[in-house]
């Protein structure tokens, strides 16, 4: 009996940790997810300029385009989808949403006004702020503890990487057939990855969701007690800081680049995705491997690789939106 009893406890150990060997097939393609996801909802910041002429648009409608109602949708829409990810098959919620931003960016070629514009932007947003959770989700369920910074630094390097894809192709194809064909080109590869998604990767096993998963719980439940942890907390305000600077800076640097600097639209598209997008992938990777490092020399060192790229982050985004040169 006892020896029944000792098989039946280490079988679903021994079967996540087998899951847990087993990230080849599934680390790419969300890898792929992110870049994706990264295109559709960096397209518009490369297209402000032409969607400006098309619409008679001011600023003021390009920000809300850009930044204003993207983020308020991601926001809103987060949260719940994050608590749907730990109660729900998370490979057939990424799918899901892959395919709805998707669609929305390829049927932003066919609006015909800027209220359709910023209907298809609301949706993307909302379906895209599930990645990320569900995503990270995952990722923690096939690698080890001691390369999860490593394996997370490389995802979001991955979605630089989208980054600078879109930046570099979309003012290129904006330039010679139009921003509308842009669009259509952005959403069909979310479709079909959606269909791999689906075809070839497999939900892995849980190893800690678990533990962690309070079904009791509601939103503002886990709202709270994310803002007031002592170290979640701190570490939730400097990301949302960090964020929106990124976030302006990728919004308007191809506008002011041309604007500014007297750059065409596929030489600033070119500039941002060197600088954004390809020394973002890289140094969003490089910052993984040193927080893995930083964590094996004492638990609280790791916090200091965040607070260092915070700070070049700031520097460097003065520095571009004041300098006189290109």
């Amino acid at each position: 009996m006892h020896e029944e009893r000792s098989s039946a406890t280490t079988e679903p150990h021994s079967r996540r940790a087998e899951g847990a060997r087993k990230p080849a097939r599934l680390l790419p393609l969300l890898a792929l997810t992110v870049v994706i996801q990264q295109i559709d909802r960096n397209l518009p910041n490369v297209l402000m300029e032409p969607l400006k002429q098309e619409f008679q648009l001011t600023d003021s409608h390009l920000g809300l385009l850009a930044g204003t109602m993207f983020a308020m949708s991601y926001f809103v829409a987060g949260v719940p989808l994050g608590r749907l990810a730990d109660r729900t098959n998370r490979r057939n919620l990424l799918a899901a949403l892959l395919t709805i931003w998707s669609t929305l960016t390829a049927l932003s070629a066919f609006a015909g006004s800027f209220v359709a514009l910023a209907i298809a932007r609301i949706g993307i947003g909302a379906a895209e702020s599930g990645t990320i959770p569900a995503a990270m989700s995952m990722v923690s369920d096939v690698v080890p503890e001691q390369r999860r910074a490593t394996s997370s630094g490389l995802i979001y390097g991955a979605a630089m990487f989208g980054g600078f894809v879109s930046y570099l192709l979309g003012g290129l194809v904006a330039e010679n057939w139009g921003w509308r064909a842009a669009f259509l080109m952005a959403g069909i590869p979310g479709l079909i990855l959606a269909a791999l998604l689906i075809l070839v990767a497999k939900e892995p096993l849980r190893t800690t969701g678990e533990l962690a998963v309070s079904h009791r719980g509601n939103v503002w439940h886990d709202m709270g007690q994310l803002l007031f942890h002592r170290v979640l907390g701190p570490l939730y305000v400097g990301a949302t800081l960090c964020t929106l600077v990124a976030s302006a800076i990728g919004a308007w640097a191809v506008s002011l680049l041309v604007r500014v600097h007297g750059l065409t639209l596929p030489e600033a598209g070119l500039a941002a995705a060197l600088a954004m997008g390809l020394c973002g992938a890289a140094g969003t990777s490089l910052m993984g491997l040193a927080a893995d490092w930083a964590g094996r020399q004492a638990a609280g060192h790791v916090l200091r690789v965040p607070a260092v790229g915070a700070a070049i982050l700031t520097l460097s985004g003065w520095a571009f939106a004041t300098g006189e040169t290109v």
